[in-house]
């Protein structure tokens, strides 16, 4: 308790500074460029295990045939993929981004993982693969014009938020210096955003089928379960995997818990008659999975979890640093 104590005020201590530090920023105009974060592991995650991955064979042919389509039109065409946290719209996005056709199709392709930070100028460094302290902006659109220029090229922006239309409109100027052809792939969970920067009908990610979510969870589960063990949990487990509602990212938290508690039928009652399956839905229906997991933790990995509530949303923390003050306490 006294070390729970400790750490709640460590944290609001270490969250008010910051909020000093960004208020300081604001009021002197200092430019979020000039500080590097190191390195952002998911900026280049573009890869995706398809052994996986289930039920999405339609949603990934939908979209190569926009990439594989002749276009005729000299503007760009951008493709949103539109769903709930935790759909796999991502995951859609590497399938397509790996597929062997598009591979062919294309003369580079480029993935970027934007966030809420909508910034032209970390987009066009991640692009151009420049270093992160470099902000010249009129030297990276030069680069970006020779990277681009003469190339059919494939754009996936991962995870967009913002819903300025004039700052898409300013980034939309700078990619056109593409081949004929040329394509964006946006992932968002908002349908404003998808209105604003699609120039073709958005792809709107349904959820999985309870079978297919069967297979995530089951997958991760049962994967140390003897044959002759499995069917005094099926059924509970049947009964979880109804109230993961379609979300794989839900199956999937889920189904790691199960596989990492005892093989007892009173533990995986609990987690199916647990109150947190009872929260509002909302946009963020994979929350309670998500709860489930982290209530489940050992004590010390909850702290562990506390402590990184310190930084800002988004802030790219690098491994050894976080060990390290974990260690110091």
């Amino acid at each position: 308790m006294l070390l729970r104590h400790k750490m709640v005020h460590r944290i609001k201590d270490a969250r008010a500074r910051l909020d000093e530090i960004a208020d300081e920023r604001n009021r002197f105009n200092l430019n979020e460029g000039s500080v590097s974060h190191g390195a952002n592991e998911r900026e280049t995650c573009s890869a995706v295990v398809e052994s996986e991955v289930y039920g999405r064979d339609n949603d990934k042919e939908k979209v190569i045939n926009f990439l594989l389509e002749v276009d005729n039109e000299k503007d760009l065409s951008i493709l949103p993929i539109v769903g709930l946290g935790g759909i796999g719209k991502t995951t859609l996005a590497q399938l397509v981004y790996n597929d062997e056709r598009v591979m062919a199709q294309f003369d580079g392709r480029f993935w970027v993982y934007v966030s809420e930070n909508f910034s032209i100028i970390e987009i066009i460094r991640s692009i151009v693969r420049s270093p992160r302290n470099y902000s010249d902006l009129q030297a990276l659109k030069l680069q970006l014009q020779a990277l681009l220029s003469w190339k059919r090229y494939l754009l996936v922006l991962d995870d967009v938020w913002n819903e300025n239309e004039m700052i898409w409109e300013d980034l939309k100027v700078l990619l056109r210096c593409g081949k004929q052809g040329s394509k964006i792939i946006t992932t968002t969970r908002s349908e404003t955003v998808a209105r604003i920067m699609g120039t073709v009908t958005l792809h709107k990610m349904p959820m999985l089928s309870f079978e297919h979510c069967w297979l995530l969870f089951e997958q991760r589960a049962f994967r140390l379960v003897r044959e002759e063990e499995k069917p005094r949990f099926v059924e509970i487990g049947k009964q979880i995997v109804e109230k993961c509602g379609g979300l794989p990212l839900a199956a999937k938290t889920i189904g790691s818990l199960m596989g990492s508690k005892k093989k007892e039928v009173d533990q995986w009652l609990a987690i199916s008659e647990s109150e947190l399956w009872r929260l509002p839905e909302d946009e963020n229906g994979v929350l309670p999975a998500l709860m489930l997991s982290y209530n489940h933790l050992p004590s010390y990995l909850k702290s562990c979890f506390a402590y990184c509530s310190i930084f800002p949303k988004d802030y790219e923390i690098e491994r050894k640093n976080l060990i390290q003050l974990w260690n110091a306490e």
